[in-house]
C-alpha cells in the first residue's frame, strides 16, 4: 500500500476573482439596442481584482487488489480568501476513486468522483461522475486511452436546476515524450424544462512536463473548449457561443524535509458573443506545500 497526504498555503493575485465581465455597458437588441449600465444595474457581474490567500489539503491512497488490479482513492479540499471581495469566498471539495486491471498492454479502468463547490455559505454545484477508460499500446510506442463518462450535476443556487452530462474523448501519450494530448466532446442537458444552460461542446488539452535536475519540475498545460448553447436568447437575439482558453505554467521546486515551493501563472479567457459571460483572467500564485 502507498499513502500520501499534503497541506499547502497559497499567496498571490487574481485579476478577476469572480470571473466577471470587463464590459461597462451592454446593448439589448430586444429593446432596440437600449444601453444598460452593468456597474449600476448588475454590479456583481463586473470584474473584481483581488489579492488571494488560499489553503488546501489532500490525500492519495493506492493499493493492489491482486497481482493485476489496483485501487486508487484521492481527495482535495481548497479554499480561497479574496481580500477585496470578502463576500466572495469560494471553496471546493473533491473525492475520487478508480480501479484498473492490467491485461498485458491493455488496461481498462473504472472511475468515479464527486465534487461540491460553494461560494461563501451558498452551495453552487453538487456533481457526481461515473466513467470508464481503456489504455492500450498503439504503433510507434503511442499510448491511447479512449474514455466515456456521465455526470449528474445539481445547481442549488439556480433553484436546484439539475443537469445531465455525457462526455467522450481520447487521450494520447508517448512512452518517450513528456507530452499528453486529450480531445473530447460532450453535451449537457437539463432534466426539466429549463434549457438556458443546455449546451454541446468540444475541445482539447495539451500537457508537457520536464525535469531540470532532481529537484525541479516544469509543467505547461493549455486547453480550449468551444461551447454552443441550445436555447435561443430572446434578450440578446441569438444563440450563446463561448470559446474558453487556459494556459497554465507551473514550476515546482523541491525543498528539504518534503517541502515544495510552486510558483504558478494561469491565464484564462472566455470569448463569448454574450457580453455578460465574456471575460479575461490572470492569476499569479505562489504555493508552499508540505507532504507527509
Amino acid at each position: 500500500m502507498w499513502r500520501r497526504a499534503w497541506i499547502a498555503g497559497t499567496l498571490g493575485f487574481d485579476s478577476n476573482a469572480n470571473s466577471g465581465t470587463d464590459a461597462i455597458q451592454i446593448s439589448l437588441p430586444l429593446f432596440r439596442d437600449a444601453v444598460l449600465d452593468i456597474q449600476d444595474k448588475l454590479g456583481d457581474l463586473r470584474r473584481r481584482a483581488s489579492p488571494v490567500t488560499g489553503l488546501s489539503a489532500g490525500f492519495g491512497i493506492r493499493d493492489t487488489l491482486d497481482e493485476r488490479s489496483e485501487l486508487r482513492v484521492s481527495g482535495t479540499a481548497v479554499a480561497r480568501y479574496n481580500s477585496r471581495v470578502a463576500a466572495y469566498l469560494p471553496h471546493d471539495y473533491w473525492l475520487g476513486a478508480e480501479v484498473d486491471r492490467r491485461l498485458g498492454s491493455f488496461r481498462p479502468t473504472l472511475y468515479m468522483e464527486t465534487v461540491q463547490r460553494l461560494i461563501g455559505r451558498y452551495r453552487t454545484v453538487d456533481a457526481s461522475t461515473l466513467g470508464a477508460r481503456a489504455e492500450m499500446l498503439a504503433p510507434a510506442r503511442l499510448r491511447i486511452a479512449p474514455f466515456v463518462d456521465a455526470t449528474r450535476k445539481r445547481l442549488p443556487v439556480l433553484d436546484g436546476l439539475t443537469m445531465s452530462e455525457r462526455r467522450y474523448g481520447l487521450a494520447i501519450g508517448h512512452y518517450a515524450l513528456p507530452l499528453r494530448l486529450t480531445v473530447l466532446s460532450g453535451r449537457e442537458r437539463s432534466v426539466d424544462t429549463r434549457r438556458y444552460l443546455d449546451r454541446d461542446y468540444a475541445g482539447f488539452s495539451l500537457g508537457w512536463t520536464a525535469r531540470a535536475g532532481e529537484s525541479t519540475l516544469l509543467q505547461l498545460a493549455c486547453e480550449e473548449t468551444r461551447s454552443r448553447y441550445v436555447e435561443y436568447s430572446q434578450l440578446f437575439l441569438g444563440h450563446r457561443v463561448d470559446r474558453f482558453r487556459e494556459l497554465r505554467i507551473v514550476l515546482e521546486r523541491r525543498l528539504p524535509d518534503a517541502w515544495f515551493l510552486t510558483p504558478q501563472l494561469v491565464l484564462q479567457q472566455n470569448r463569448s458573443n454574450i457580453v455578460l459571460t465574456s471575460f479575461a483572467r490572470q492569476q499569479v500564485l505562489f504555493e508552499l506545500r508540505r507532504e507527509y
